[in-house]
């Protein structure tokens, strides 16, 4: 959108050169186009502040994940909690108790732990599927989602995730929920993501304020590839929809969905590094970015790859 703005003020700016070496016969006029570039002007200055860097690290935040919803909005986790990008607007965490209340507005526990989801060190992957429903998951595997990317606020969910193994990445397929782990493999939760999920689902909690699904919880399917195996990310597969992409600390793999069977790319040296992050747009290859080696470029059916080296700063 902000190229599309510029390419059209770009435009604008030539055209308008062209009109004044014809058409510069008064002062006037000469003063009316100097006010018209400047607008110009202006519009650029304002537009290149857009990209002006947020001094997060001078701040002491650590910023963790981008996500951009299917409104619109961006949503960037950090070591502070949730913030969130609209247009121009750019807001921080909200604060919110999370406790449940009665019918006559008083807690439904009497011994209620105040805690600020989304204004703590918590949130640690986000998700939205084709329902728009968005999911977000904390640092103890406690799920919570809101009806869609733009809505603040958050709901309890109907997965009861055990609080070990860590969670380091949840993905929406086609209103199923994906969950990788740091060292056991990944999970799968059939229609997770769809909004009839919510339709007998019923939200409780413990004495110690700790909410689960009390009816209608989802079933947890483990996937294990190997032991010890940790999933950093998901990306479908460009032409074959029965295809996922995982990012591993064994390298690249395949899953199909149908079969259930996990495949690492051929070659000896596939294995030895692991996949953070995973691109698929193009068909038959495939970029993604790896912690030892800098980021990779592979064709498929070539099985050619070639690495792009970078520096590790951490």
């Amino acid at each position: 959108m902000i190229t599309t703005k510029l390419e059209r003020l770009t435009a604008n700016f030539l055209t308008l050169n062209y009109v004044e070496l014809i058409s510069f016969k008064t002062e006037m006029m000469l003063k009316r186009t100097i006010l018209l570039l400047l607008g110009i002007s202006l519009n650029f200055l304002a537009i290149g502040q857009y990209f002006k860097r947020f001094p997060f690290d001078s701040l002491g935040i650590t910023p963790y994940e981008l996500y951009v919803t299917k409104e619109g909005v961006t949503h960037m986790t950090s070591s502070i909690g949730m913030w969130r990008l609209k247009g121009r607007e750019f807001s921080g965490p909200s604060i919110s108790t999370g406790i449940m209340y009665d019918d006559k507005g008083n807690p439904i526990h009497s011994k209620v732990k105040i805690r600020q989801y989304t204004a703590e060190d918590s949130v640690r992957s986000m998700a939205q599927g084709a329902d728009s429903i968005f999911y977000f998951v904390l640092q103890d595997n406690l799920f919570l989602w809101r009806p869609n990317g733009e809505t603040g606020g958050w709901g309890w969910s109907p997965i009861n995730f055990p609080k070990q193994p860590r969670i380091t990445k949840i993905w929406i397929d086609d209103g199923n929920l994906y969950v990788g782990t740091a060292n056991d493999n990944f999970f799968f939760i059939k229609d997770a993501a769809r909004t009839k999920t919510w339709t007998d689902f019923k939200a409780g909690a413990d004495k110690d304020s700790n909410y689960f699904a009390v009816s209608g919880a989802k079933k947890i399917e483990q996937i294990i590839i190997q032991p010890g195996t940790g999933v950093y990310s998901f990306s479908p597969d460009a032409s074959d929809k029965n295809r996922v992409w995982l990012g591993t600390n064994r390298g690249l793999l395949s899953y199909d969905k149908q079969s259930g069977k996990v495949t690492p790319i051929s070659g000896k040296d596939r294995n030895d590094f692991t996949v953070t992050e995973i691109y698929t747009g193009e068909q038959g290859n495939i970029w993604f970015s790896t912690m030892e080696k800098g980021m990779e470029y592979t064709i498929l059916l070539t099985k050619r790859c070639s690495f792009i080296p970078t520096k590790n700063k951490s």
